[in-house]
């Protein structure tokens, strides 16, 4: 028992020994936000780069959320569902309205909303088509794999994939609550608001209360960029048989992750110390994942009368 406590005190301890790091190397970040992002050129705000990784952040996020519901799907299907023609009909349903809801996500945020001879409306539909491809096809290698090794079948294999799952999902949905909450409260103005439009500029953590707010802390898309990562994380977890795929997977989605977090600086969308905390949100939650799905589940677990 004391070896116990002594393990969740170490945890503890690391982390606050590494929170400790991370707030010191980011105040050179917080004190010099606005002369950092006054060196970015204006070019650089709608050159390719960055309309196409603002269109990767946009919409990544679908890839975790749609294999985690998957996951769902196929549960409720093994353990409730008893007719093959109905676990097919919810199957087709749940990949449709999935489908749609992807690609109007893209629409309604203008992606496809392309004007003759304009160099950054054709960037950013090529963009948007690339994702939803890119997207597809994560979708249907997913099935496939999943239909052909008869995994949804499987008890042993749906339990361990929804434990892990689990903890992604964790992180996937109070990262994204903290988000809205912390642009609400923070309000901070972004950088080309401040820089061409001669709005104020707000530090870090300082709070906005004038009517002119922005959206600028934290970074929406970088954190939606780094869920992919921490899904591929949790999905490999304590997996030594898929050790190059493990690795390719997760330096692939790190690597997607940070030039996402570039782009939304060069593009003027958000100062660096906006990123980086959007890096050190997903940290705190990734962190602490395991060890508050393990206890929700501890407590919520049936006991033996």
């Amino acid at each position: 028992m004391a070896l116990k406590k002594d393990r969740k005190l170490n945890k503890h301890h690391i982390f606050f020994i590494i929170m400790f790091c991370l707030l010191i190397v980011s105040i050179p970040l917080i004190i010099f936000d606005l002369k950092l992002s006054s060196i970015i050129p204006l070019s650089l705000q709608k050159n390719w780069f960055s309309i196409f990784f603002d269109q990767v952040g946009l919409g990544v996020s679908f890839i975790p959320i749609y294999y985690l519901l998957l996951i769902f799907v196929f549960t409720i299907n093994f353990s409730f569902i008893k007719t093959v023609k109905n676990k097919k009909i919810i199957y087709i349903i749940f990949n449709i309205i999935f489908l749609c809801i992807n690609i109007m996500f893209y629409y309604y945020n203008d992606s496809f909303n392309y004007i003759k001879g304009n160099n950054y409306s054709l960037i950013t539909l090529i963009s948007g088509l690339v994702c939803i491809i890119m997207s597809l096809t994560f979708y249907l290698v997913v099935n496939i794999y999943i239909y052909k090794k008869k995994l949804y079948k499987d008890i042993y294999w749906l339990s361990n994939v929804s434990k892990r799952s689990g903890y992604a999902f964790f992180v996937i949905f109070f990262s994204q609550i903290t988000v809205q909450i912390l642009k609400f409260i923070v309000g901070r103005t972004r950088p080309y608001d401040v820089i061409y439009d001669n709005k104020l500029f707000y530090y870090t953590f300082e709070i906005n209360f004038n009517k002119d707010r922005g959206n600028s802390f934290p970074s929406g898309h970088t954190i939606s960029a780094g869920l992919l990562f921490i899904f591929i994380f949790f999905q490999f977890l304590n997996n030594k048989r898929t050790k190059k795929l493990k690795i390719f997977t997760i330096v692939s989605s790190s690597l997607i992750t940070m030039l996402v977090g570039i782009s939304r600086i060069t593009s003027l969308s958000h100062f660096m110390s906006d990123i980086y905390f959007s890096g050190v949100i997903l940290f705190i939650y990734m962190y602490y994942s395991k060890t508050v799905v393990e206890w929700f589940r501890k407590k919520t677990r049936p006991r033996n009368i």
